[in-house]
């Protein structure tokens, strides 16, 4: 990943190597210097690119991330309010497709995450509504100790919702960027619970589509859970070209996803051997800064 600046954000510079003071692109958790061979810890976030909707022969996408615009913040109007059978205590997290938030549910007092879809995404297409329920009554199915166990879905003040088990822990993605590097057997460790929750998904015939480090919870225990089956943050590219879309998170994609193929348990796999490279190494196995690079260094 020698020439990747997306791996952290618009805004990377060089910095010089601790041995010989040559000039390096921090473009991973741990980067070797090109001209000695000494390995730099970089202690800075790992902004992997988000789930993405792209047209296969729209090569020049960018897959740069862009840094968030300045806004003035704006009270949340659900927290602290009552919600369908929930109370609102606080926002956990948002994405392209909702708002997660902390809930406590009135009637069986426990905590829960609440997911809430975007208004706007409903008013841009319905489509967003039937994927987000259809694929939440799917995770609904899964009942496993390494999978978020979603427990309803529903609607309230025309806002579409699910109900899913509350982790109180870190993501993957997060263990990985503050220790940059997962010992060996750690590593494996996780890599087989997180299978052991995909095979109970892929014998349901569910697949996820889009296994990264930032969909797997870890609880206090250490325990990794998958979350975010079939639910995706969506993002949308506009292009023009004739090509089938896709979906994913291009770093994680199998190679057959870019020719064309559908989703299967084989590209889920995939997603995990990236996710285990990432795991041990502290850096993707590919790179690119638009598509085409990517898919090129991914197909051959």
């Amino acid at each position: 990943m020698s020439q990747d600046p997306s791996f952290f954000g618009p805004q990377a510079v060089y910095r010089n190597c601790p041995r010989c003071g040559k000039p390096v692109l921090p473009v991973d958790l741990v980067t070797e210097c090109p001209h000695c061979g000494y390995e730099i810890r970089n202690p800075r976030p790992v902004p992997l690119a988000e789930t993405t909707i792209f047209d296969s022969s729209q090569s020049n996408v960018d897959l740069r991330l862009e840094p968030e615009p300045m806004t003035p913040s704006t009270p949340d109007p659900l927290i602290g309010a009552d919600f369908d059978v929930y109370r609102i205590e606080a926002l956990l997290g948002k994405g392209g497709m909702g708002r997660v938030y902390l809930a406590r549910h009135k009637d069986l007092h426990r905590s829960c995450a609440l997911k809430v879809l975007m208004p706007e995404l409903v008013e841009e297409d319905r489509e967003f509504v039937d994927r987000f329920l259809n694929e939440g009554r799917a995770a609904a199915a899964l009942s496993h100790p390494n999978v978020i166990t979603v427990h309803a879905v529903g609607q309230e003040r025309a806002l579409y919702f699910l109900e899913m088990e509350f982790v109180p822990g870190r993501s993957l993605r997060q263990i990985i960027r503050d220790e940059h590097r997962l010992a060996p057997l750690r590593a494996t460790a996780l890599a087989a619970r997180i299978a052991d929750g995909l095979a109970e998904a892929h014998r349901l015939g569910i697949i996820h589509r889009d296994l990264k480090p930032d969909n797997v919870l870890m609880t206090l225990q250490g325990i990794p859970k998958i979350a975010d089956f079939g639910l995706a943050k969506i993002i949308r590219h506009a292009t023009k070209g004739t090509g089938e879309p896709l979906c994913g998170t291009p770093q994680f994609m199998a190679p057959e996803l870019f020719d064309g193929a559908p989703a299967s348990a084989a590209t889920d796999v995939y997603a995990l051997g990236v996710t285990y490279f990432l795991m041990l190494s502290g850096r993707l196995p590919y790179h690119g800064e638009t598509l085409a690079v990517l898919m090129g260094d991914v197909l051959h």
